[in-house]
């Protein structure tokens, strides 16, 4: 239960991110070289961005500091309860 919400977080958080710069999911997927359906996961809550998409991600849609390090720890969490 824990890890869907924060992937659920993570999703609000990515899709508010993205609508602040007023860039659609396909021009975001556009811009990263990937499918519009992986943003659209990634905004529901069903799965979280690749680490190699985070670099690329934020420089798009200006992650501030504290939010960029937000996500890292939504990332890393998940990553370690996959492997518990």
């Amino acid at each position: 239960m824990q890890l869907s919400l924060q992937s659920a977080e993570t999703g609000k958080f990515l899709k508010q991110a993205r609508q602040a710069k007023k860039i659609t999911q396909k021009e975001l997927a556009q811009k990263l070289n990937c499918h519009a359906q992986f943003i659209s996961n990634w905004e529901r809550g069903l799965c979280l961005p690749p680490e190699t998409m985070l670099v690329p991600l934020s420089k798009i849609v200006s992650f501030n500091r504290v939010a960029f390090k937000k996500l890292l720890l939504s990332l890393a969490s998940k990553r370690l309860n996959q492997v518990l």
